[in-house]
């Protein structure tokens, strides 16, 4: 005899809980999946939802659950036919009337440009934190209403972008691809092979530390007369550095710290002041990453730096495969210019 049936939906979405006593040697029975429904785009909860097999079910019931925001003006609906996928549009107003089946897929998606947007101002300033703006300002509109203060470093602003912090992710993924020339290099003897099994262990464990790297989405807007130009997107950040007069050192040195800056010190006088190289290191593998977001890689005797730089060393990459070398190395380089860290082997 069934004793309760609960609907753990409404615990999820809605807080409520039946409360059923639970005796001895009774049982729990979960049963299989029944209709799911895909919802993604712009919604509160952008996830998977189940409904009862036979029980009708139509767009406004997917809505009740996914509780789509305010700026979706429209809704996308993927209906599953087989071979054939099927996409409608409409406003959310008719969604009573659409009935969605199993494996339908919908997609809240906002149908006119914003009216505003909100962009956010950090760092070292005397100005108001957030501000609102007209769709279609410009990084100088906003520039002009910051009160920059004695030590903000106003040639060095940072611009953080989502957008671009997601495609940083994406083409760092695309690049661990070499994990497939890891596992596929083929070899001559069994020393060979021992050899390319224990490098391959050592890589895979890597790229899988690589692939829960966080991007910041930096973007490299320099110090050209267009960076007043440039487009603002609703949610960016610009970051005011302080002129702290430092230089940070990180990666393969003995002890990564923050050092007071000398304009006549060399990449290489920071480095030593760090403890020098780390023992996977290679000497030649500098990057200094500037304030503004850009890079550059320097010999150890280069000079000046500027206060505000970041010296980055570069891990050595040390396995037998030429071409996993040149992989390994653009990929430690776009780690570092991502993220603005190491990620040694």
């Amino acid at each position: 005899m069934v004793r309760k049936r609960v609907n753990l939906y409404e615990f999820l979405f809605r807080g409520v809980m039946p409360q059923v006593q639970l005796g001895n040697g009774e049982m729990i029975f979960v049963g299989p999946r029944q209709n799911t429904v895909t919802v993604g785009g712009l919604a509160e909860n952008p996830k998977v939802f189940e409904f009862p097999i036979g029980t009708p079910t139509n767009a406004a019931d997917v809505m009740l659950m996914a509780r789509p925001l305010a700026a979706a003006t429209h809704m996308r609906i993927a209906r599953n036919t087989g071979s054939v996928k099927n996409v409608e549009y409409y406003p959310p107003s008719d969604a009573p009337r659409l009935a969605v089946a199993n494996g339908a897929e919908i997609d809240f998606t906002p149908d006119k440009r914003l009216g505003t947007i909100t962009v956010r101002i950090e760092g070292e300033h005397d100005s108001q934190q957030k501000y609102v703006l007209p769709y279609g300002s410009r990084a100088g509109d906003l520039l002009r209403q910051v009160k920059f203060s004695e030590r903000s470093n106003a040639d060095d602003i940072q611009l953080i972008r989502r957008r671009v912090k997601h495609r940083q992710k994406e083409i760092l993924q695309t690049s661990l691809s070499l994990q497939m020339a890891t596992l596929t290099a083929r070899s001559g003897t069994n020393d060979e092979s021992m050899l390319r099994r224990n490098e391959a262990d050592l890589m895979l464990r890597w790229i899988d530390r690589a692939r829960q790297i966080e991007p910041i989405g930096q973007v490299a807007i320099g110090h050209a007369p267009e960076r007043d130009a440039l487009l603002l997107e609703n949610g960016d950040v610009l970051q005011v550095p302080t002129k702290d007069g430092l230089v940070l050192v990180s990666g393969e040195v003995l002890f990564p710290n923050a050092i007071a800056y000398s304009s006549s010190a060399s990449a290489s006088d920071y480095v030593q002041t760090a403890g020098g190289f780390a023992h996977k290191s290679g000497s030649r593998r500098i990057v200094v990453a500037h304030g503004d977001g850009s890079f550059d890689q320097v010999a150890e005797n280069a000079r000046p730096l500027k206060t505000g730089n970041q010296v980055i060393v570069l891990p050595r990459v040390d396995v037998k495969s030429y071409q996993i070398v040149k992989d390994m190395t653009q990929i430690l380089y776009q780690i570092a210019v991502s993220v603005k860290e190491v990620l040694g082997l």
